[in-house]
């Protein structure tokens, strides 16, 4: 999956620290690029072949501290990209050649964006006096990803004219771009003449590289960024404080957090409040928490009229991100709320039903930590009491259902993985049911694992890419949790995973087109639903996993899905277990729960 190669430089006798060549001056310039990006920490690189972005490509190869991915698809590339950067919070980089080749990063870019993620995009473009002229494989790239990247600059043919200083300060400002809050991709467009290849072109480059004599001595950037650090505002505190000490009854919501000491600080703050936590399934603190206070099952009991009107809050107190319920927001909508308040670490807008009354962006970890010392021990206690008993019961049905049936439905799957899933392992979690799945119905005693997905723009594009690059940069063995259709659509990236540094095990819930829109009100429409939204399309996945040479096992029932993904642990490398849904079963599950809950839990 990775290379590291690299050779030090020599040029009229003397030593670089680093890896400059100076063949040419695309070559100089592009090894300048490349090794300032490894400085700057963003060290991981995917490529995908192409001539005009040679010079860059040969930059990478040369640098005995890049890794890299090659990948024949930018697109796939892209989200692997993507998903590297999710799991080091760091960004990755891209390389292309000019053309469509650029246009296939925009899916990528656009989730990068949405979600806070950090991309760096090296494109190549062709020379000013090709463009408009009809020249082959060129296309007007400036801008091309619009709004969606925090700074794009065209990097210009490499001249000598040009101190050797620039390129190094703007590979410096791109980063900081993409890493100062709020985070996402940055576009740098390099245009280049020919010779692209790393020929010998004789000039002497001693007098332009010896403004830069101390950079090649050093191992650091060029320009350093420094960024202030966040401290909680004293008013800010005693806001908070005033809010919460009149409240009987305040829920804390656990949004997405990537950052595992984030979401520990919120359950410690949680615990002094004695407040129920609605933790989403990406915030790290869903899974592994059994007798803590986060209400695994809150989803489920807002199915409940009776729930939704006797346990209503007075306050909500959100930490970090968007959560995937959807139900919850409904709710929450629906509240005579008196105070919402939302504490974030960026300065991005999350307020999709408009009842946040008060914003506070700082770090979330000594926010929560400050507030926690401040406070007093909560008094009313009833109020998480009723909310834990609730969603007990909800587990007494659901562990019910597990032993009384052995036909697969999406609940059941996602109980079997967090169930059996290896503590050293991690979630990456397909957009449309896969993600919902596991954030109702996982179960709370299971391994404590990272979670992750593609939530910023939620589509179900590059996902099998996006779990590769999470497993690399996690450096955990992954389980992939995707529908069919998700999994169609990415199909050529499962030769990413032949040659993964980490295991990933794609599990798909095949149940034969988009079972997400039977849960929508468009459902009642016949005909047209089915071809439309279900779009059944009767393919099966054994061949491809044989194609991209991969272990495939077809579990019908649910003790085949629990013996093949426990045998997939043992394995050491990638595999796919492909387990058939019927959407009617799923559907008659979903109503019979619902029915047994509203039973249970009615006054």
């Amino acid at each position: 999956m990775g290379r590291d190669r690299a050779e030090v430089s020599k040029h009229n006798g003397r030593h670089f620290a680093v890896s400059i060549s100076v063949a040419n001056i695309n070559s100089l310039w592009s090894s300048l690029v490349i090794e300032e990006l490894i400085r700057c920490g963003a060290g991981y690189f995917c490529v995908s072949p192409g001539s005009r972005s040679a010079p860059l490509a040969m930059a990478v190869a040369n640098n005995r501290r890049a890794t890299s991915l090659i990948h024949f698809d930018e697109r796939g590339a892209a989200f692997h990209a993507l998903g590297h950067a999710r799991a080091t919070r760091k960004p990755a980089v891209l390389i292309c050649t000019s053309g469509t080749a650029v246009a296939n990063y925009l899916p990528a870019v656009v989730e990068a964006s949405c979600d806070l993620i950090p991309l760096i995009l090296l494109t190549a473009d062709r020379p000013p006096e090709l463009h408009n002229v009809g020249a082959n494989q060129t296309i007007e790239q400036t801008g091309i990803f619009g709004s969606f990247v925090r700074w794009s600059f065209n990097l210009p043919c490499p001249d000598r004219a040009i101190p050797a200083e620039m390129p190094l300060t703007t590979v410096d400002y791109a980063v900081n771009q993409a890493t100062h809050i709020p985070a996402g991709p940055v576009h740098l467009n390099c245009v280049f003449r020919e010779p692209l290849e790393p020929v010998e072109t004789g000039e002497d480059f001693r007098g332009y590289l010896s403004a830069i004599a101390g950079w090649q001595d050093s191992v650091e950037p060029h320009t350093g960024y420094r960024r202030a650090t966040s401290v909680v505002e004293p008013s800010s505190l005693a806001e908070i404080h005033r809010i919460i000490y009149r409240a009987k009854s305040g829920v804390i919501i656990l949004g997405h957090t990537p950052d595992s000491r984030d979401s520990e600080a919120a359950l410690t703050l949680a615990n002094t409040l004695r407040w129920p936590v609605f933790a989403d399934i990406t915030s790290g603190a869903r899974l592994g928490h059994a007798g803590s206070n986060v209400v695994p099952f809150f989803n489920l009991a807002l199915t409940s009229d009776h729930i939704k009107q006797a346990l209503r809050p007075e306050v909500v107190l959100h930490i970090g991100g968007r959560v995937v319920s959807k139900r919850l927001m409904q709710w929450l909508e629906e509240c005579p709320l008196r105070d919402y308040l939302h504490i974030i670490d960026h300065p991005c807008r999350i307020d999709p039903i408009h009842r946040v009354t008060c914003r506070i962006e700082t770090a979330i970890e000594p926010f929560c930590r400050a507030v926690s010392d401040c406070v007093k021990e909560n008094s009313h206690r009833d109020y998480l009491s009723l909310w834990s008993r609730t969603s007990q019961a909800i587990e007494r049905i659901l562990q019910q259902e597990d032993a009384d049936s052995e036909q697969p439905v999406e609940a059941g799957v996602a109980r079997v993985l967090s169930s059996e899933i290896n503590p050293d392992s991690a979630f990456f979690l397909a957009s449309s049911m896969p993600i919902r799945d596991m954030d109702i119905f996982a179960v709370p005693d299971g391994p404590r694992v990272p979670v992750a997905a593609n939530r910023g723009a939620s589509g179900i594009d590059g996902t099998v890419a996006s779990a590769a690059g999470y497993a690399v940069g996690s450096g955990r063995p992954v389980t992939l949790l995707i529908g069919d259709l998700a999994l169609l659509h990415d199909l050529n990236s499962l030769a990413m995973l032949r040659d993964c540094t980490q295991p990933v095990t794609v599990v798909v819930m095949h149940n034969d087109g988009g079972g997400i829109f039977d849960h929508l009100p468009i459902s009642g429409f016949g005909e047209s639903f089915e071809k439309y939204f279900i779009t059944p399309h009767g393919f099966r996945f054994e061949h491809a996993a044989l194609q991209f040479e991969l272990d495939h096992r077809h579990a019908k029932s649910m003790s085949e899905l629990r013996d093949a993904y426990r045998r997939a642990a043992t394995l050491r490398k990638s595999a796919v277990i492909e387990v058939t849904i019927d959407r009617a079963e799923n559907m008659r599950f979903h109503e019979r729960l619902v029915h047994e809950i509203s039973a249970v839990l009615k006054p």
